[in-house]
């Protein structure tokens, strides 16, 4: 699977999805689509902003998920699209990211 994403485009040490903080009307905002599509810069200004730190220029898309207390908004990047790539459901590469995190914080706290 490693060598799958290196081939469709995976960035070692880049970051892969973000939980996302959104104002206003998000309709027009989240995407059908996993390619990211605009500038993390662009959502800023339209009012979506990721919860963790992008540079502006670094490539996204505004996703939404059904949480446990409601809509939950996700910004994926290039890494989480190639995530897609394998397995093309947005739910399944969230899911592998939530578990890859929770693997490594484990590991951490054995060591």
């Amino acid at each position: 699977v490693a060598n799958y994403f290196k081939v469709n485009g995976w960035k070692t040490g880049e970051p892969v999805v973000s939980r996302a903080s959104v104002t206003g009307t998000v309709a027009d905002l989240v995407s059908t689509q996993v390619r990211p599509d605009k500038l993390i810069a662009e959502y800023r200004q339209l009012g979506a902003t990721p919860v963790q730190v992008f540079a502006g220029n670094a490539q996204a898309v505004l996703l939404q998920f059904d949480g446990a207390n409601g809509a939950e908004y996700w910004m994926g990047l290039n890494n989480f699209y190639v995530i897609t790539r394998y397995n093309r459901s947005p739910l399944y590469a969230l899911a592998v990211y939530q578990l890859s995190q929770a693997l490594t914080a484990e590991y951490n706290t054995v060591l």
